[in-house]
């Protein structure tokens, strides 16, 4: 199985020989050279993979973005009968390629929104005593004056100012026979990153505001991040997409 492995390239007849010289291992441990045939055979039957990055945009890609994307940690993604590479290498072929292409990486200008808007409450501040029909305070059976709360509504009137600032990429991840440069499989690609501030103040009384409008008082508007670093963000949140996609071809179980 093995001579046979290594004549055709089969990796799957590799991959039998490996099972069969496990079950000779279990017989004898050092039975003859299995072990070093076990190495020959995990070899041969083992698939190697390239995954590189093509950029069709007109965006150029800072070199640390795809030094980011390609840090995704191929150990994760080698799996029993394949291994995982983000580099190439001059002597070694490759059985599969992994081509993450991108065919749109879009950066929104920063936008700026500002309202004013009132939050009431009603709420209950003192109290006021109950009158009969002749006005007077009504008692109790135990004579001591009716009172009820008194409620107020009390209001405040916020000035607040959102930020946001997007960014995305799009494009697809193709699956290619080394070889030959047949695709044998793609997928699309997506990932967006969304930078947001808020910041309000308010005038009136504060017991007036809701929860959330309290943690955007006292906030300050800030400057947008650099195109860059929204498309430097991008890559991170790009990498367990990468991942699952990859993870996701039956070529790689």
């Amino acid at each position: 199985l093995l001579d046979e492995a290594k004549n055709t390239g089969d990796r799957l007849t590799a991959r039998e020989s490996y099972s069969t010289f496990l079950r000779i291992r279990d017989f004898d441990l050092d039975y003859l050279d299995t072990k070093l045939l076990l190495e020959e055979a995990r070899a041969e039957g083992t698939a190697h993979v390239l995954i590189s990055l093509i950029n069709y945009t007109p965006f150029a890609l800072d070199p640390s973005f795809e030094d980011a994307l390609l840090s995704i940690g191929t150990r994760d993604l080698n799996a029993t009968w394949t291994n995982f590479y983000t580099r190439s290498f001059s002597d070694f072929d490759f059985d599969y390629l992994v081509a993450v292409k991108f065919r749109n990486i879009d950066v929104s200008p920063g936008v700026v929104k500002e309202r004013s808007y009132e939050e009431t409450r009603e709420i209950e501040e003192g109290f006021e005593y109950v009158l009969d029909e002749r006005g007077n305070v009504r008692k109790d059976s135990l004579g001591n004056d009716i009172k009820i709360p008194k409620k107020v509504t009390i209001k405040a009137e916020v000035m607040e100012v959102y930020q946001r600032k997007a960014s995305k990429i799009e494009g697809y991840i193709e699956i290619l026979d080394a070889y030959t440069k047949n695709t044998l499989d793609s997928e699309p690609l997506f990932a967006e990153n969304i930078f947001e501030n808020y910041a309000a103040t308010f005038k009136g009384d504060e017991r007036a505001l809701r929860e959330e409008t309290k943690k955007r008082v006292g906030n300050r508007p800030v400057n947008f991040p650099p195109d860059g670093e929204m498309v430097l963000v991008l890559a991170e949140q790009f990498k367990p997409v990468l991942k699952q996609k990859i993870r996701s071809f039956n070529l790689f179980r």
